[in-house]
């Protein structure tokens, strides 16, 4: 991380870093909700099948990493906000459809822009 933002400073590399949440698509329940009612071992596996998927999905160049709890980042070298968009919504409706018929999870992404045009 460290040193994506130095390249960043010193090459003006644009990269974007996207973090999400985890949530059931019911309501937008957190997904403490889902480890409640279906317990601890169903919240267990259903985030390694979010981490298996985001892995699945992201482009080589890209790094991914749980953040904490239902948290995780994905860091987007050499991209611009425009395809950081198109991404995250690409993983979103990954999500949903790859969940749509267990428990109904979606995804939410937010994050920080390291634009090329620092001064």
């Amino acid at each position: 991380m460290t040193m994506l933002v130095r390249r960043n400073m010193n090459y003006r590399v644009a990269f974007k870093m996207l973090l999400n949440s985890v949530s059931a698509k019911s309501g937008q329940v957190r997904f403490k909700r889902i480890n409640d009612t279906l317990g601890h071992q169903k919240g267990d596996e259903t985030l390694s099948k979010f981490a298996i998927i985001l892995e699945k999905s992201k482009r080589d160049l890209d790094i991914c990493a749980r953040y904490g709890g239902e948290e995780f980042m994905l860091v987007l070298p050499h991209t611009e906000l425009h395809e950081a968009n198109i991404i995250a919504e690409r993983l979103r409706i990954i999500v949903e459809n790859s969940f749509k018929d267990d428990i109904g999870l979606t995804t939410s992404y937010t994050g920080p822009d390291f634009n090329r045009a620092r001064n």
